[in-house]
């Protein structure tokens, strides 16, 4: 689990092998916001996921199941498995956005998003994982908007990236 300093957030972000074959990023539902009664849902605010490459996909403490609300969260540029929850009607979710997602399922992959038949990477084994894009994959250059959310320099090895941008976290060459 990581926690960011002082501002209440954490989420997991094990193998599925030490996470026991679950979500990649999990945001736990014991350190959202929650409002007084008689509402009693949770709420997810100011997020925003970019660039990132999962073995697995991230999951949003049963959202629909529980009540929960967004408030500005945008997921963005990411590759691998997509949401494990919500049943894939984020598309509709108040205050939830997706955008240039290059995902394994259909759950949430919204504008400029591709649907792929595989996973992206060099090897997402969880023994020898390289989770680098494969020659082809149609997560290269699919970030094709530019500013503010879609603007990264870096990408994970620490080289820059150029536009349009890979999903994922690292800019393939």
């Amino acid at each position: 689990t990581v926690a960011e300093g002082g501002c209440g957030v954490s989420f997991s972000c094990k193998t599925n092998e030490a996470s026991d074959s679950q979500a990649a990023v999990q945001f736990d539902p014991r350190n959202v916001a929650s409002a007084p009664a008689p509402h009693n849902v949770t709420y997810w605010k100011d997020i925003l996921l970019r660039f990132n490459s999962w073995q697995a996909g991230f999951w949003w403490n049963n959202a629909l199941e529980t009540n929960a609300t967004f408030s500005n969260v945008r997921v963005v540029g990411n590759t691998g498995q997509g949401n494990v929850n919500l049943n894939g009607n984020c598309a509709g979710v108040s205050g939830l956005s997706y955008a240039y997602n290059a995902f394994t399922t259909r759950i949430c992959n919204g504008s400029g998003s591709v649907l792929l038949s595989s996973a992206p990477f060099v090897n997402d084994s969880i023994t020898s994982a390289d989770l680098h894009l494969t020659p082809g994959s149609a997560a290269r250059g699919l970030v094709t908007a530019t500013g503010g959310d879609y603007d990264l320099a870096l990408d994970f090895d620490g080289e820059q990236r150029s536009a349009p941008r890979d999903a994922g976290s690292d800019e393939a060459k």
